[in-house]
């Protein structure tokens, strides 16, 4: 069975360290999200504005909530190759705003160490690693 309080794991508030470490990851030159807010611009954000940002993630977390506008993003169609008239020759993407990766790597984080720590999947499940496809 696993540990109780794996909840409370997923509820504590965020550190600045876990967001600079967060901001640090994001890639460069991605397409910018839905406020044309790039991750460059981001990275260069002062440690007042990051408190800003660390605050409205926190409140997000308690709240258990992401304000609708973060839940939204542009899907866009990829190109994989050969005939571009053929539909299944293309690939959805979303993209999503910043702050809407920046909360979603943090959970993401959290839940890949509990559920490696607690040991939660069956050898038959299997696959790329979470924090590698981020």
């Amino acid at each position: 069975m696993y540990r109780s309080g794996c909840g409370q794991e997923l509820d504590r508030d965020m550190t600045m360290g876990e967001l600079e470490t967060i901001i640090s990851e994001l890639k460069n030159r991605e397409a910018m999200g839905l406020y044309s807010i790039s991750n460059e611009v981001i990275k260069l954000l002062g440690p007042e504005t990051k408190s800003y940002i660390l605050s409205f993630v926190n409140t997000c977390i308690r709240d258990r909530e992401m304000p609708a506008d973060l839940k939204k993003g542009h899907v866009t169609l990829i190109y994989k190759g050969e005939d571009r008239r053929v539909s299944r020759n293309y690939r959805p993407t979303t993209v999503n705003s910043v702050l809407s990766k920046i909360i979603t790597h943090l959970i993401t984080i959290r839940m890949t160490e509990i559920t490696e720590r607690e040991d939660m999947l069956q050898d038959n499940q299997y696959g790329s690693s979470v924090l590698q496809c981020y």
